[in-house]
């Protein structure tokens, strides 16, 4: 958005708020150019028409409250706790064995709620597992997760690239590197597992070709 169009933004939100008096205009259209730099005007304008048509107080937008109203309006909406659990506890059913596999086919939001595939092999093999208490425990997580994903969203490129350097040496994306090397890993074994299958497949097809033939020239010589 240039500061133009917040000047023209500024202008029409004190025309729908004629109370919406700022001391100094100038500061103002800065202050609210510097927050939506990164947003252009037209969706800019349907956050606002959006805030016109739904507000009952009477009160201007704040920029935080117009960034929020892009940022619904134009952001395919998560799923919601119960949806995520449900995704895994279906993993949850096949992760005695196959914990890694099905680890990688969870949303990234799940992942990083679960955890590991090591939690979703914990929790297939263990004995006393209690769904209630094991999805309770998720689903506190994936509010938080879900919640920082949405701030992390409404921040402008340039401090998003801030964040993720920062982040790229936390502990919790080593821990994320190292499950993506385990899947890695893991999920080329069961490659080699099929790939060894099929060999063995073709060499006992082989056989018992054979062996037909073999029976089909006794069977001739003996009549």
């Amino acid at each position: 958005m240039l500061r133009e169009e917040a000047a023209k933004l500024l202008m029409m939100i004190q025309g729908a708020y004629p109370n919406y008096k700022p001391l100094d205009k100038t500061v103002t259209v800065n202050t609210w150019h510097l927050a939506l730099s990164d947003i252009s005007f037209d969706l800019a304008q349907q956050a606002f028409l959006a805030y016109l048509r739904s507000d009952t107080s009477g009160f201007a937008p704040a920029p935080g409250q117009l960034i929020a109203l892009v940022h619904s309006l134009h952001t395919p909406k998560q799923m919601n706790e119960l949806e995520a659990w449900t995704l895994v506890e279906k993993a949850i059913r096949n992760s005695s064995y196959n914990s890694e596999s099905e680890f990688s086919q969870l949303p990234s939001l799940v992942q990083k709620a679960v955890g590991s595939p090591g939690q979703l092999r914990s929790w297939a093999m263990d004995e006393e597992y209690n769904g209630q208490v094991a999805s309770s425990n998720f689903m506190r997580t994936y509010r938080t997760e879900a919640k920082r994903q949405e701030e992390y969203e409404k921040m402008p490129d340039n401090l998003k690239q801030l964040i993720d350097q920062t982040n790229a040496n936390a502990y919790s994306a080593q821990i994320q590197q190292k499950n993506q090397e385990a899947m890695k890993i893991a999920l080329k074994g069961e490659t080699a597992k099929i790939e060894v299958n099929e060999e063995i497949t073709g060499i006992s097809q082989q056989c018992n070709d054979r062996l037909q033939n073999l029976k089909a020239t006794l069977q001739s010589g003996i009549e």
